[in-house]
């Protein structure tokens, strides 16, 4: 009986939470990066400001990644706070979007593929990167709110 009592206890104690900040080698906050649990679907997304709260099984492993950084992988000691540095990757050329998040290179896509650049997105003066994309691609449908440009929300129809 009294194992039985004591067992959610037990469970409870085997987890703990773990707080940090995510930045980059400049000491610059990475907004949005993704901190994962390895091997579980355990995961949350840092703030503007870099800083991350998740709960993780104790010797958990945590894996720290961003769009244009290495990865980064933690393994969670007794510490409950971590400061991660995050190195920049030299082998990101471009992002290339799929149907059905099938991963496949440019080069080896059979249908047509198109690239908008920074400095373009620039041009219309809008107040979001998704306001900007409006008119670029063929075949994208910027569809928002009239308010769409001071927070509300947009989406992105490709081909319907």
């Amino acid at each position: 009986m009294i194992i039985f009592i004591s067992m959610p206890f037990l469970v409870f104690s085997q987890t703990r939470q773990i707080t940090g900040v995510v930045k980059n080698s400049r000491g610059e906050a990475v907004a949005s990066a993704s901190i994962l649990e390895k091997g579980t679907t355990n995961g949350v997304s840092a703030d503007e400001n870099g800083r991350f709260k998740i709960t993780v099984n104790n010797n958990a492993v945590l894996v720290i990644s961003s769009a244009e950084f290495e990865a980064t992988e933690i393994k969670v000691g007794n510490a409950s706070s971590y400061d991660v540095v995050l190195q920049e990757s030299s082998t990101m050329d471009a992002v290339v979007v799929t149907a059905l998040g099938i991963t496949r290179k440019e080069r080896s896509l059979g249908y047509s593929t198109q690239e908008v650049k920074g400095e373009n997105l620039t041009l219309t003066k809008e107040q979001n990167v998704i306001g900007s994309l409006s008119g670029k691609i063929a075949g994208v449908q910027v569809v928002g709110s009239s308010g769409a440009s001071m927070g509300g929300t947009q989406k992105i129809k490709i081909r319907g």
